[in-house]
């Protein structure tokens, strides 16, 4: 699964996107065993400048520059897949508080504690893991392909061999559907990216159709920039 998130975000940093929510709640796991990334709409526009405008999505899964400074680029949307599996894998959040001002206080100026001390985790997820949460950019992964590849490895051997098969029969199981009514296909091409006219700008201006409407995200915060 973390995998395939990867090559999703993949996709969308190559178009200049970058996703700035990326949680569990906006990971999809269809019957099929595909993995999809879901809700862009905090995303963030590298042809919008190296800084996002606003703080926007839930914190728990924020990077520390977004904190300080709203950086955002691929490598605040690798710290927060970093989140995700120090969830997945413990069980638990690396940082919790009791006021949104003391987590992102947390984030910005304590390390997580590593995984291995709060469950049976590998090696080498764990070493993963706290890359990705790196609180300097610098000493992160520096594109979701070099996570791609750390991941690759962990596919087999101690960890066992498991593919879209496994995750299509677990998803099964959980939701007591029989196995037999999910057929499993291979994964679709990815489209290439849509061609714009001459002259028309990379972000729609177009007017929405009738009735629609902007998704209630239940946990999202925003923090207005004081410099805007």
């Amino acid at each position: 699964i973390a995998w395939e998130c990867c090559r999703g975000l993949e996709y969308a940093h190559a178009q200049g996107v970058i996703h700035c929510d990326l949680t569990p709640s906006n990971v999809m796991v269809t019957f099929t065993g595909i993995t999809k990334i879901l809700d862009f709409g905090v995303a963030h526009s590298m042809a919008r400048g190296a800084k996002a405008d606003r703080l926007k999505g839930k914190f728990s899964y924020i990077a520390p520059e977004r904190v300080k400074s709203l950086a955002t680029d691929c490598r605040t949307d690798i710290y927060s897949l970093g989140v995700m599996l120090y969830l997945v894998f413990t069980g638990q959040l690396p940082f919790t508080a009791n006021s949104d001002a003391e987590l992102l206080r947390k984030i910005v100026k304590t390390r997580p504690r590593p995984p291995g001390e709060l469950a049976p985790v590998d090696p080498r997820i764990e070493r993963l893991i706290l890359r990705a949460m790196q609180p300097n950019p610098a000493k992160r992964y520096q594109n979701v392909g070099e996570v791609r590849a750390e991941l690759t490895p962990c596919l087999e051997g101690q960890l066992g061999a498991y593919g879209q098969h496994d995750v299509a029969s677990f998803v099964c199981r959980l939701f007591e559907t029989p196995e037999t009514d999910a057929v499993v296909r291979e994964l679709p091409q990815i489209p290439p990216p849509p061609r714009f006219a001459t002259g028309e700008s990379e972000v729609s201006t177009r007017t929405p159709p009738p009735g629609w409407a902007p998704s209630a995200v239940v946990d999202e915060i925003e923090i207005e920039d004081s410099s805007s």
